[in-house]
């Protein structure tokens, strides 16, 4: 079997030896002779390119084993080129990744090691090496014409090595063939055989694969779909289907990461889970460390369940990674239901869409474990129907949870109310740099707290009341941030913008009982909607909060900025707030009543620290694109030039006002001179 890529007169050809030990690749280059772009064609868009300066190609992942042999050959339209050719390095220093590049084929080079294995050298004709000891690896190719010649360039390309057998079994759903020894011409048709007898990778082909019993894996051994059916690796993880067939049993998981261990990758295939009566997962982990990748999980859907139901369950011994991977859970009628059900604490989380379904409280993550580090991107996004409540990501009973760089909606469906988080009994808690969206439903929330949660520090998040087609709540409540409990929460550097007609419609309220400070300190809190009643910050009992550098405004014909709902919630710090575009009032005062204008916010006796509240003029009626540089578009840097970029108070690094440093982007703010107000 040989595939071809073509441009032009220039040819690069790649040729498989699937069964021998060895598989060689030879890649012909013809450089021509004015390159003008970056195209590939063939059977991958992406696969392969000839390249002029700047452009980058990457080489399909091919299956090539231990041992296996590599060649280069070059055009000698380039008199000469450097290359570099590197791989990372695996095990103790006595079996280290080795490269080898016979001296009489390659030219000069020399071997660098350290955390990669790196050759430098020089050729002008064909460059041949060996890879020894590879497991699942990436070898990075760079190549640049020593020359300089006009019509020579660079050349940067990799090669993903699956793992470090030699001798793959293979298993085909299809093979008619006769007996099977899980060689490429008499492969294997049941995954679960293949696997108990295979030393190292099982590969398999396109189709179906059903199961009766858990698959459990090993340590070094490792599960590959995503190849056509004629063992062509495409990487669509489609096209192989592991499919558990049990049904109404309890506790049934479909994959058990067992005692599989770094070197062990499960990857590029969808699981079907089995159709159960309690505590069902698709992917199941509570020992080890294995790689899942690339795989799309969910259980079927279910009939009655009494329990709770997961696409991926990782218990508190779990060490796995998690990548690239779509997870749903199945609509179904259990207690609870989540994309990942995450008690573990070391598990690696990374680029995967995590998705809830129809359930009693669906969630995208349902996080149970102390010191969860969620901290690399993920698509987080619960959704459901006659749902009480729906979460983008619930935190029950833990303390210690960083939740950073994530995106995340609560979806929609709920008839109680939904939550783009919800932390509920826990203790101290961090939730920074995340674009979170509260959903759409009756009560709406961006991030909410109960009252017996912990300490909370939110820095510079996007929270949208409301989801991301612009919707929120039609009928009752929508908010941005919900403090239930007395705690000094640090709330710094948020955009928190409503977009809602809802009844009441509040910015970052406060409802607790305790004599407590948060600080709301450079945030920017916008209604960009006109729902009957707007309090962009709600203070309710007791709360004496720090309110400084805040830009609070609306687009509502009703309402007012900052709204003291009982007697002794006055704050204790407000300072260098622009507020505008509240018709009714910038400032509503407890036993007073409405402030219309700066000055009389300034001039408010029973606030111990109180000046430097400023508007805009005219007070009201203000275009939000004459402030921002693109509201619409939720980018609510201030304009170029703006009065409003110098107008704040410089509080750097001073813990009252929550220990500020950056913005929402994570630009240094200046440690002296003035500072603007708002997130950025």
């Amino acid at each position: 079997m040989a595939r071809e890529f073509i441009k032009d007169n220039s040819v690069w050809k790649m040729v498989y030896k699937r069964n021998t030990s060895v598989i060689a690749m030879n890649l012909a280059l013809l450089l021509w002779q004015s390159i003008k772009g970056c195209t590939s064609r063939g059977l991958l868009a992406s696969a392969l390119a000839l390249l002029a300066p700047a452009c980058v190609a990457d080489l399909p992942p091919n299956s090539i084993g231990q041992n296996a042999l590599l060649a280069l050959l070059l055009a000698n339209k380039c008199p000469t080129l450097d290359y570099e050719i590197s791989a990372p390095r695996f095990g103790s220093i006595n079996t280290p990744v080795q490269i080898s590049v016979p001296s009489d084929k390659s030219g000069s080079f020399t071997q660098t090691e350290g955390d990669t294995v790196t050759i430098l050298g020089q050729t002008a004709s064909a460059l041949t090496f060996q890879v020894h000891q590879v497991p699942a690896a990436t070898l990075a190719f760079q190549f640049t014409e020593s020359s300089k010649a006009t019509n020579c360039g660079s050349l940067a390309a990799r090669i993903t090595i699956l793992e470090s057998t030699a001798n793959p079994t293979y298993v085909d759903a299809n093979y008619t063939g006769g007996s099977s020894d899980g060689s490429l011409e008499r492969p294997y048709t049941d995954v679960a055989a293949a696997y108990s007898a295979a030393p190292g990778a099982v590969y398999m082909a396109s189709g179906n694969y059903p199961i009766t019993a858990t698959l459990t894996l090993q340590a070094g051994k490792s599960i590959y779909g995503g190849f056509t059916s004629s063992f062509e690796r495409v990487n669509d993880r489609s096209l192989t289907v592991i499919d558990d067939t049990r049904v109404g049993i309890a506790s049934a998981y479909t994959i058990d990461s067992g005692s599989g261990d770094s070197n062990t990758r499960f990857d590029g295939l969808t699981v079907n889970g089995a159709t159960n009566s309690n505590l069902a997962a698709a992917l199941f982990c509570n020992s080890g460390a294995p790689v899942f990748n690339n795989l799309a999980a969910a259980p079927r859907t279910n009939m009655a369940v009494t329990g709770s139901i997961y696409g991926a369950s990782f218990g508190n011994s779990c060490n796995a990674t998690l990548q690239n991977s779509r997870l749903q859970a199945p609509p179904n009628t259990s207690a609870w239901c989540a994309g990942l059900n995450l008690n573990s604490a070391n598990a690696t989380i990374k680029n995967n869409q995590l998705l809830g379904n129809s359930c009693g409280r669906p969630a995208g993550i349902l996080i149970l474990a102390n010191g969860v580090t969620l901290s690399q991107y993920n698509y987080i996004h619960a959704t459901g129907s006659n749902t009480a409540y729906t979460y983008g990501i619930h935190l029950a009973s833990v303390s210690g949870v960083m939740v950073a760089n994530q995106w995340i909606s609560a979806g929609s469906g709920g008839t109680g109310a939904a939550r783009g988080i919800f932390l509920e009994n826990t203790g101290a808690i961090t939730i920074t740099d995340n674009i979170i969206y509260g959903g759409s439903s009756a009560n709406v929330t961006g991030i909410s707290l109960n009252a017996a949660a912990g300490l909370a520090t939110i820095r510079r998040n996007t929270i949208i009341g409301g989801d991301q087609n612009g919707n929120g709540a039609s009928s009752t409540s929508v908010m941005g941030v919900y403090l239930g409990s007395a705690q000094n929460h640090i709330i710094t550097n948020n955009v928190i913008v409503l977009q809602s007609a809802a009844t009441s419609s509040i910015g970052v309220a406060f409802d607790f009982a305790g004599v407590t400070s948060p600080v709301i300190v450079n945030n920017t809190i916008i209604s960009k909607s006109s729902p009957s009643g707007v309090n962009s910050i709600n203070l309710r009992n007791d709360a004496t909060p720090i309110i400084a550098n805040n830009i609070i405004a609306s687009e509502s014909s009703i309402g007012y900025h900052i709204a003291e709902l009982h007697v002794g919630t006055d704050p204790s710090i407000l300072e260098n707030n622009l507020l505008f575009n509240y018709p009714q009032g910038l400032y509503y005062d407890q036993g007073v009543g409405f402030h219309t204008t700066a000055a009389a916010v300034n001039a408010m006796g029973d606030i111990p620290t109180n000046s430097g509240n400023m508007t805009t003029t005219p007070v009201n009626g203000i275009d939000l694109k004459t402030i921002f540089v693109d509201p619409d578009h939720l980018d609510f840097r201030l304009q170029s030039g703006s009065p409003w970029a110098t107008a704040g108070k410089n509080v750097y690094g001073n813990a009252t006002y929550g220990s500020i440093t950056t913005n929402r982007s994570g630009e240094a703010r200046p440690s002296g001179g003035s500072w603007s107000v708002g997130a950025y």
